[in-house]
Protein backbone atom coordinates (compact mmCIF):
# COMPACT_ATOMS: atom_id res chain seq x y z
CA UNK A 1 0.00 0.00 0.00
CA UNK A 2 1.53 3.59 -1.06
CA UNK A 3 1.45 6.16 2.00
CA UNK A 4 3.95 8.26 0.91
CA UNK A 5 2.09 11.83 0.20
CA UNK A 6 4.66 12.50 -2.69
CA UNK A 7 4.52 8.74 -4.46
CA UNK A 8 0.46 9.17 -3.92
CA UNK A 9 0.61 11.97 -5.92
CA UNK A 10 3.04 10.87 -8.51
CA UNK A 11 0.77 8.44 -9.22
CA UNK A 12 -3.12 9.79 -9.07
CA UNK A 13 -2.85 13.44 -9.40
CA UNK A 14 1.14 14.41 -11.01
CA UNK A 15 0.69 18.44 -10.12
CA UNK A 16 3.28 20.54 -8.60
CA UNK A 17 2.08 22.11 -5.42
CA UNK A 18 -1.11 19.56 -5.11
CA UNK A 19 -0.79 17.70 -1.94
CA UNK A 20 -2.62 13.79 -2.10
CA UNK A 21 -4.41 13.80 1.65
CA UNK A 22 -5.79 10.70 1.12
CA UNK A 23 -7.87 7.97 -0.88
CA UNK A 24 -11.07 6.53 0.22
CA UNK A 25 -12.24 3.24 -1.42
CA UNK A 26 -14.39 2.42 1.16
CA UNK A 27 -17.18 4.08 -1.33
CA UNK A 28 -18.52 3.53 -4.54
CA UNK A 29 -16.29 5.23 -6.38
CA UNK A 30 -12.86 5.51 -5.36
CA UNK A 31 -12.24 9.26 -3.98
CA UNK A 32 -8.35 10.54 -3.97
CA UNK A 33 -8.20 13.82 -1.92
CA UNK A 34 -6.81 16.61 -2.62
CA UNK A 35 -5.91 20.23 -1.61
CA UNK A 36 -3.14 23.08 -3.10
CA UNK A 37 -0.05 23.32 -1.08
CA UNK A 38 -0.43 27.14 -1.55
CA UNK A 39 -0.39 28.52 2.26
CA UNK A 40 -0.96 32.14 1.59
CA UNK A 41 -3.09 33.70 -0.62
CA UNK A 42 -4.08 37.42 -1.58
CA UNK A 43 -7.20 38.90 -2.50
CA UNK A 44 -7.52 38.88 -6.48
CA UNK A 45 -9.06 42.18 -6.20
CA UNK A 46 -6.76 44.38 -3.84
CA UNK A 47 -3.85 41.83 -3.06
CA UNK A 48 -4.10 42.29 0.77
CA UNK A 49 -3.32 38.68 2.35
CA UNK A 50 -6.18 36.87 2.90
CA UNK A 51 -7.56 34.11 5.60
CA UNK A 52 -8.80 31.05 4.94
CA UNK A 53 -12.33 30.84 6.02
CA UNK A 54 -13.38 27.34 5.41
CA UNK A 55 -13.18 24.70 3.18
CA UNK A 56 -15.29 23.34 0.72
CA UNK A 57 -14.97 19.77 -0.77
CA UNK A 58 -16.05 19.85 -4.67
CA UNK A 59 -16.07 15.89 -5.56
CA UNK A 60 -14.59 16.08 -9.66
CA UNK A 61 -14.98 12.95 -12.04
CA UNK A 62 -11.88 12.17 -12.86
CA UNK A 63 -10.27 9.48 -15.44
CA UNK A 64 -10.39 5.74 -14.86
CA UNK A 65 -7.20 4.06 -13.32
CA UNK A 66 -6.61 0.26 -13.50
CA UNK A 67 -10.05 -0.45 -14.68
CA UNK A 68 -12.20 1.40 -12.11
CA UNK A 69 -13.50 4.64 -11.97
CA UNK A 70 -12.14 7.75 -9.55
CA UNK A 71 -13.18 10.59 -8.12
CA UNK A 72 -11.12 13.44 -7.30
CA UNK A 73 -11.98 15.35 -3.86
CA UNK A 74 -10.75 18.84 -3.56
CA UNK A 75 -10.91 20.41 -0.71
CA UNK A 76 -10.98 24.13 -1.39
CA UNK A 77 -10.40 26.65 0.61
CA UNK A 78 -12.73 29.70 1.25
CA UNK A 79 -11.06 33.20 1.86
CA UNK A 80 -11.98 36.59 2.87
CA UNK A 81 -10.22 39.81 2.58
CA UNK A 82 -9.52 41.80 5.31
CA UNK A 83 -9.26 44.79 3.49
CA UNK A 84 -12.83 46.84 4.77
CA UNK A 85 -12.66 48.86 1.61
CA UNK A 86 -12.62 46.10 -0.94
CA UNK A 87 -15.47 44.78 -2.96
CA UNK A 88 -14.24 41.34 -3.07
CA UNK A 89 -15.52 40.09 0.10
CA UNK A 90 -15.06 36.16 0.07
CA UNK A 91 -14.15 33.50 -2.40
CA UNK A 92 -12.83 29.83 -3.57
CA UNK A 93 -9.23 29.03 -4.33
CA UNK A 94 -8.92 28.25 -8.05
CA UNK A 95 -6.86 25.91 -10.38
CA UNK A 96 -7.14 25.31 -13.57
CA UNK A 97 -5.21 22.89 -13.98
CA UNK A 98 -7.02 20.31 -11.56
CA UNK A 99 -10.82 21.88 -12.80
CA UNK A 100 -12.58 24.68 -14.08
CA UNK A 101 -14.87 26.22 -11.73
CA UNK A 102 -18.56 25.00 -11.79
CA UNK A 103 -17.50 21.68 -13.75
CA UNK A 104 -17.98 18.55 -13.09
CA UNK A 105 -15.02 16.88 -14.43
CA UNK A 106 -11.13 17.48 -14.15
CA UNK A 107 -9.23 19.30 -16.63
CA UNK A 108 -7.76 15.89 -18.11
CA UNK A 109 -10.94 14.04 -17.91
CA UNK A 110 -12.93 17.00 -19.78
CA UNK A 111 -9.79 16.68 -22.37
CA UNK A 112 -10.00 12.88 -22.79
CA UNK A 113 -13.69 13.30 -23.43
CA UNK A 114 -13.54 16.20 -25.52
CA UNK A 115 -10.76 13.80 -27.23
CA UNK A 116 -13.06 11.03 -27.50
CA UNK A 117 -16.03 12.65 -29.13
CA UNK A 118 -14.47 14.99 -31.44
CA UNK A 119 -11.76 13.09 -32.54
CA UNK A 120 -12.79 9.17 -32.08
CA UNK A 121 -16.47 10.08 -33.12
CA UNK A 122 -18.21 8.46 -29.84
CA UNK A 123 -20.84 9.09 -28.77
CA UNK A 124 -21.20 11.63 -25.69
CA UNK A 125 -23.72 9.16 -23.72
CA UNK A 126 -21.16 6.20 -24.07
CA UNK A 127 -17.94 8.25 -23.21
CA UNK A 128 -20.60 9.86 -19.70
CA UNK A 129 -20.88 5.86 -19.12
CA UNK A 130 -17.60 5.41 -19.64
CA UNK A 131 -16.30 8.08 -16.77
CA UNK A 132 -19.29 7.35 -14.32
CA UNK A 133 -21.03 10.48 -15.03
CA UNK A 134 -24.33 9.37 -14.04
CA UNK A 135 -23.24 8.59 -10.55
CA UNK A 136 -22.62 12.13 -9.48
CA UNK A 137 -25.83 13.23 -9.70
Amino acid sequence: MITDPTLMNLFFVNLDGVRVLGIDDEVTIPEVHIELERLVAGCPTCGVVARVQGRSPVRLIDLSMAGRRIALVWNKRRFICLEPACEKITWTEVDHRIATPRFALTDRAGRWATFQVGAQGRPVCDVAEELGCWLFR
